[in-house]
């Protein structure tokens, strides 16, 4: 049997869909298999196993973000400054495409350890070009003054959760103060451009 990208690309978009609805333990491939329209086998020969798919699901949208964030890392002339909105932007974008998408891989990562090592294998080596990239601008920018000393690891765990805050605190909040869509996508939409501002104002030296 002969590799069908079109039906590859089916399936994950399908259980992508029931994962987010269902979550990870009760979407079973069958169910995953029934709503593409194919047999189980099928899905078997493609993935093999559940939690390839899930792991297949992340890669997809793994390489998009890192595409971007490659991009922006190696635009000629950026400052790190530069690269470091359009990272914050290009993440808080991916994840208020679909919060639901967010919440599942975050919730399941931090619930199921081996899909923290399925991911890790998934990825392999990929960030590591653009990682030595944007810590060798880091360097170069506190060396001159330009910003705070500050690891790598502080400034993506400070982007990570004021991006991420939002989609797991906004449905607690509309409900305690009630916000309409409009009003949610309102607010939303003006967090990004304040939380660019807030990490850029944490740099300063």
């Amino acid at each position: 049997m002969t590799i069908n990208s079109s039906m590859e690309d089916h399936i994950l978009t399908v259980a992508e869909s029931c994962f987010l609805e269902y979550g990870f333990d009760k979407t079973s491939t069958t169910m995953i298999a029934k709503q593409v329209g194919c047999n189980q086998a099928l899905i078997h020969y493609y993935f093999r196993t559940k939690l390839n798919l899930f792991t297949s699901i992340f890669e997809r949208k793994f390489i998009t973000v890192y595409t971007h964030m490659m991009e922006a890392a190696f635009k000629q002339n950026a400052s790190f400054t530069d690269m470091v909105t359009l990272f914050v932007e290009v993440h808080f974008d991916m994840i208020h495409k679909d919060p639901r998408l967010a919440r599942l891989i975050i919730t399941e990562l931090h619930r199921l350890p081996t899909l923290v090592a399925a991911v890790k294998e998934q990825v392999h080596e990929k960030p590591s070009v653009m990682l030595q990239k944007v810590d060798k601008e880091r360097q170069a920018a506190i060396e001159k003054g330009l910003i705070r000393p500050i690891s790598l690891l502080d400034l993506a765990l400070t982007i990570l959760s004021l991006n991420l805050a939002p989609i797991f605190l906004m449905p607690v909040l509309s409900t305690i103060l009630p916000l309409d869509e409009h009003a949610q996508q309102a607010l939303i939409t003006a967090r990004r451009q304040q939380i660019v501002s807030t990490v850029l104002n944490s740099l300063r030296p």
